[in-house]
């Protein structure tokens, strides 16, 4: 009786948004400029690609290691960032942080995304925590405008697709609760037995290929989608994928459509919102340029930081407080993840190039694609363990003092270790 109910509000509310939204596009009918709205597209940022004066600044400037302890100042900038997050997730287990619990926009990450509303940074690896919060913000902004272009029969595939696969969200939630409870139980000790290392790996491999059926469903649902726009549509929602920085939200079209979705539950808000996002992005933007958004989920198995950690200085007044051999295991571990990360990117960019080409009316073995998602976040789990063990090496390795100093000034909740 709960899903009937919920199912028929969605369906009310979905088909509601256009009746009652003034719109953000005028009903004219009119063709759209397809021509004119990709070339504006390839100079866009929505194309992954910066404009190269900014690029050329920032190679002017001086080596961004610079700051960190002799060790690390090699490191280049992509580098840099990674390490930032390495060093917050250290933190976060030191901490004994909590893992962030599975967000329905976080599932299938394989669409891509559309640039966040104004005031907000443009690269989901890019900015400190809180500034990460605000992009989150607006970038469900971003999905309201979404809603607010589409219309009420595109709304009705977005709503029957989220109520489809909420089973399937929540045994994929389930799965994946189960590989970060099996990884905290690295607490305690150095060593891991082969027996454990394996029972994570199949955890992550099946969580994997439920994700991978979660993006297939969602992909041919897009496509009835994309098939439905009118160039009108198409062509406002290209340029909003190409000028990111100038969206403005607070109109009474996007007012309206939050005020409606207010009365679902917030699960149900973000997925809804979600899934225009990934829809639209899909929709105007090719596999390679969809590939080129970061996701940053696979940085969250053992905590709730991000890929791109944070820019506060706290990585170097952490690695500050470490011995040279304790900077030595993270520099390794990091080392170590740069080894993997090009077949992880080569991986996700043909489960994306797949799922594109359904397009073009290919069709994709569901198997196959279900056997390239294990793959890929096999290599999630075994980094998650990697890090695992390393970061609780390091912890126990700390001093009395060294715990007091971390838990007391670089720990968001002190957990003042050392002196309990």
């Amino acid at each position: 009786m709960r899903r009937t109910t919920r199912l028929s509000l969605l369906l009310m509310i979905c088909a509601g948004l256009m009746a009652d939204s003034p719109g953000v596009l005028a009903q004219k009918g009119g063709k759209g400029k397809q021509g004119q709205t990709a070339g504006r597209q390839k100079n866009g940022r929505g194309g992954g690609q910066k404009g190269s004066g900014k690029s050329a600044q920032k190679d002017n400037r001086e080596s961004p290691a610079t700051h960190l302890p002799v060790g690390f100042q090699q490191l280049s900038r992509d580098e840099v960032k990674q390490l930032d997050g390495l060093t917050q997730r250290a933190l976060g287990w030191i901490g004994e942080s909590s893992p962030r619990r599975t967000r329905p926009s976080l599932v299938a990450p394989f669409f891509g995304g559309l640039g966040t509303a104004r005031g907000s940074t443009n690269d989901p690896d890019e900015g400190d925590g809180e500034e990460q919060d605000q992009s989150e913000r607006l970038n469900s902004d971003v999905g309201l405008l979404v809603l607010a272009v589409l219309d009420d029969e595109q709304h009705d595939v977005l709503a029957r697709l989220l109520i489809d696969q909420r089973d399937a969200i929540q045994v994929y939630a389930k799965t994946r609760d189960s590989l970060t409870a099996k990884l905290q139980e690295i607490r305690g000790q150095t060593q891991t037995s082969r027996t454990f290392d394996r029972g994570v790996v199949e955890l992550a491999g099946e969580l994997g290929e439920q994700e991978a059926s979660i993006g297939l469903a969602q992909a041919k649902a897009f496509i009835e989608l994309r098939k439905s726009l009118r160039e009108d549509q198409l062509e406002y929602l290209q340029l909003v994928r190409a000028n990111p920085d100038v969206l403005r939200t607070e109109t009474p079209a996007v007012q309206k459509v939050r005020d409606l979705l207010a009365k679902l539950d917030d699960d149900d808000q973000e997925t809804l919102q979600s899934l225009a996002i990934k829809a639209v992005s899909f929709a105007t933007g090719t596999a390679d340029q969809n590939a080129l958004v970061r996701d940053g989920k696979s940085a969250t198995l053992l905590g709730s930081v991000k890929a791109g950690g944070k820019s506060d200085g706290s990585t170097t007044a952490f690695l500050g407080t470490l011995t040279v051999a304790q900077q030595r295991q993270l520099y390794l571990l990091l080392q170590s993840e740069q080894r993997v990360a090009g077949t992880y990117a080569a991986k996700r960019s043909q489960i994306i190039a797949a799922l594109d080409s359904l397009k073009d009316g290919k069709p994709v073995n569901e198997q196959r694609m279900r056997q390239a998602g294990s793959a890929l976040v096999t290599i999630e789990g075994r980094v998650a363990l990697q890090e695992a063990r390393t970061f609780e090496q390091l912890s126990t390795s700390l001093s009395k003092a060294q715990s007091v100093f971390i838990s007391q000034n670089l720990l968001a909740a002190a957990t003042d270790k050392g002196t309990k």
